[in-house]
């Protein structure tokens, strides 16, 4: 029963994520297609304000998610769970700031990139943060995951096309590309790291489903709320810096589809949180992963991006690695 409930909230999961993506996909390239690609400064302060939006919107459905559990549990217990909660400052200052980056990053990659390849590259994030778990946390890797991961690594080369950009002499675009996997990586390993922190000092087996929730949302506001800071406070020094330069103009209607993707984002991680704590992790993220097809989808469906043949074999590789890497092995 647990096994099903956990398939169902990482399915769930998976659905919101790909759903924001696709969301703010659609936005970004009908701006492009309205009022074209502007600057590179242009492109950057909207990353920060669409950001900054969805932030909002995730940060307060999440208060009402917190809310909803304390009603639920009572008072007394939430402070005794709150009490016992550990969270690791460091961490959660330096998970904070690769939320905000990897989010930011992504954002502008989809003005400056297809949508398929950017979510193709996303795909191999459970590659990236199983070496970053051997490096940063000591985990075991077995010769059968080292192989693996090596040919996971030749299938992002399909996909990355890094002769494109070199031919392009565009090595900053192939660097914010390479990055988006690995931070991607990064993120999933301190936010696996910051929940074993904070539930260690919770009897997670007496811990009922709204404390389990009120422990996840005060751990997403945290985040998201200093998503919304930083986001906030970027696009206000880049405003400040050049008041008079031409930005995108944004209507009311487009607003509210930004901050009603916060609100699917926030939908997304409360239920993933849940998922890694009712089922193993490898099923969970392995189910996860396959957000990324939504994207690629729209991306070939929607907006007539091509998928090469080498991108379509890396992406196959990237989907067969995650679940070699996290459920065979």
């Amino acid at each position: 029963m647990s096994s099903l409930i956990a398939t169902t909230l990482a399915t769930i999961s998976a659905i919101m994520f790909g759903t924001y993506s696709v969301i703010q996909a659609a936005i970004i390239k009908e701006l492009l297609r309205t009022q074209g690609r502007n600057d590179k400064l242009s492109q950057e302060f909207t990353a920060g304000w669409l950001q900054a939006i969805v932030f909002v919107g995730a940060s307060l459905l999440t208060f009402i998610f917190l809310l909803v559990s304390i009603f639920i549990m009572g008072i007394e217990e939430f402070l005794h769970i709150f009490g016992s909660l550990y969270i690791d400052i460091v961490i959660i200052i330096v998970l904070i700031l690769i939320h905000f980056g990897v989010n930011y990053i992504v954002i502008l990659a989809i003005f400056r990139e297809s949508i398929s390849r950017i979510f193709a590259l996303v795909t191999y994030s459970p590659v990236f943060a199983t070496i970053i778990a051997f490096a940063l946390l000591g985990e075991s890797v077995t010769m059968f995951q080292a192989i693996t991961i090596i040919i996971c690594l030749a299938g992002l080369s399909l996909v990355m096309d890094p002769r494109y950009y070199i031919r392009e002499s565009n090595i900053l675009n192939l660097l914010m590309m390479l990055a988006i996997p690995i931070i991607f990586g990064l993120q999933n390993t301190l936010f696996k790291s910051i929940l074993i922190h904070a539930m260690q000092e919770i009897n997670t087996s007496k811990i009922d489903v709204a404390g389990l929730i009120s422990v996840v949302s005060i751990i997403n506001i945290m985040i998201f709320t200093a998503t919304f800071a930083l986001a906030f406070i970027l696009t206000l020094i880049m405003k400040l810096e050049q008041p008079g330069k031409k930005k995108y103009n944004v209507d009311n209607l487009t607003i509210i589809k930004v901050f009603l993707s916060g609100l699917i984002f926030a939908i997304g991680s409360i239920t993933s949180f849940l998922a890694l704590n009712i089922q193993k992790v490898a099923l969970v993220v392995t189910i996860i992963t396959m957000q990324s097809i939504i994207p690629i989808l729209y991306g070939a469906l929607r907006l007539g991006e091509k998928i090469s043949l080498n991108m379509m074999i890396g992406i196959i590789i990237a989907l067969a690695g995650v679940i070699a890497l996290t459920c065979i092995a």
